[in-house]
């Protein structure tokens, strides 16, 4: 056998050369068939009973927080808050005015003079004054000083009762706003569940809210690959596709990574990203569909979740 014929032999006996294949890198994290949902979809409701006598908005109108999308009759808490303006005026005055403490304070004055005059002529003259007349002097003296002090505490009194007058007022203040319905966050009306002339109760539902300007894109991650300590606080893409083959990307990280691990053996983790307003429509809306990209490698330090 030649050197050749041998070496040959020896290559087939050993069989195929073993080639390593490069390692998988772990910097990014697919996830797909998430899901956009709403942070905040609220039912406004009345806050106080009475018949809705108005309703300004329809279906699709854009609202600012604190709006007023509808008004409940009003007409007998205007009444109250007209009583309690009245009510405060009043005890305002009676605060300020010090009329009877200065009338008791000079009445006590008098009362003394008399007193201390009367006890000194019986000491330069005993007996020209009867001693009845010294007691009832004295009792005279005694009684202003007492309405004197009555009266400083009539008066602060009359200021406590006018910060009660004034609290009322707000009180009723407070109760006239209530009859108004009122946008609780930025967002879009899409449902009015009351019409005017129906009556309703503190609780009631009235219209619909939904937050549109910030949303929420929600996925599940497989808890043998990663996890929720290494999602957690990493920066993400989240990629949308839109009508014709558009796509959509927004920049965001992990808000939260949950605990619970479901029957499948996933957890759930969402995101929030700011919404993109054009031509008067948002580009996303909820019930699309997105993919999620997690940044495992990002530099930024992760937060600790609570």
């Amino acid at each position: 056998m030649t050197v050749n014929a041998a070496i040959l032999t020896a290559l087939v006996l050993a069989g195929p050369p073993t080639v390593e294949s490069a390692p998988l890198t772990d910097a990014d994290v697919k996830i797909d068939h998430c899901v956009i949902a709403l942070i905040d979809d609220l039912q406004v409701p009345a806050r106080e009973a009475g018949v809705l006598v108005e309703i300004g908005i329809k279906e699709g109108h854009v609202v600012k927080r604190g709006d007023v999308l509808g008004k409940i009759d009003k007409r007998d808490a205007e009444l109250q808050l007209r009583a309690a303006e009245i009510e405060e005026v009043i005890a305002g005055e009676q605060a300020k005015s010090e009329v009877e403490v200065l009338a008791a304070e000079k009445a006590k004055e008098v009362a003394e003079e008399e007193y201390n005059g009367t006890v000194a002529i019986n000491a330069r003259t005993p007996g020209t004054i009867a001693a009845t007349q010294v007691r009832r002097e004295e009792l005279t003296k005694d009684r202003a000083g007492y309405q004197h002090e009555a009266a400083k505490l009539q008066h602060d009194a009359n200021g406590l009762t006018h910060d009660l007058r004034s609290t009322e007022l707000d009180a009723a203040n407070h109760n006239l706003t209530k009859r108004d319905v009122m946008a609780p966050v930025d967002g879009v009306v899409v449902q009015v569940l009351k019409r005017p002339g129906e009556w309703v109760q503190p609780g009631d539902p009235v219209l619909r809210v939904v937050r549109m300007n910030r949303l929420r894109v929600e996925g599940f991650v497989n808890t043998e690959e990663y996890s929720p300590h290494e999602i957690i606080g990493k920066k993400v893409t989240v990629s949308v596709s839109l009508r014709r083959g558009l796509e959509q990307q927004f920049e965001s990280k992990v808000e939260f990574a949950s605990p619970i691990v479901e029957a499948n053996g996933e957890y759930r983790v969402w995101v929030e990203v700011e919404n993109i307003e054009q031509n008067g429509h948002w580009v996303l809306r909820p019930g699309l569909e997105a993919q999620m990209t997690v940044l495992l490698q990002d530099d930024e330090p992760t937060e600790v979740q609570e």
